[in-house]
């Protein structure tokens, strides 16, 4: 996955990561590498209040429903532009 491999070398820029996070996980991209592993945190442009959040199981204020539908869509591979499919879920 050109995604993992992004994620963890040094080299990749971070408009790389945000490209190929953008195509699995639509407007929640930021936080698509922690999925796949909490160490990749390193490497994501999280803010102390998205931290935050997550230590009180909520979704952060910039976060809307809206933006986690386009997320689920977008993992199922049916995101405007994702004609390379892509089904994160099954």
């Amino acid at each position: 996955c050109r995604l993992l491999l992004a994620s963890v070398s040094p080299l990749a820029s971070r408009s790389t990561k945000e490209r190929l996070s953008r195509r699995f996980a639509g407007p929640l991209f930021k936080y698509f590498p922690l999925i796949l592993s909490p160490w990749f945190i390193f490497g994501s442009k999280l803010s102390y209040e998205d931290v935050r959040a997550a230590r009180r199981q909520q979704l952060p204020d910039t976060v809307s429903a809206r933006d986690v539908g386009e997320c689920l869509l977008a993992m199922h591979g049916e995101q405007e532009g994702n004609a390379a499919g892509g089904n994160m879920l099954g």
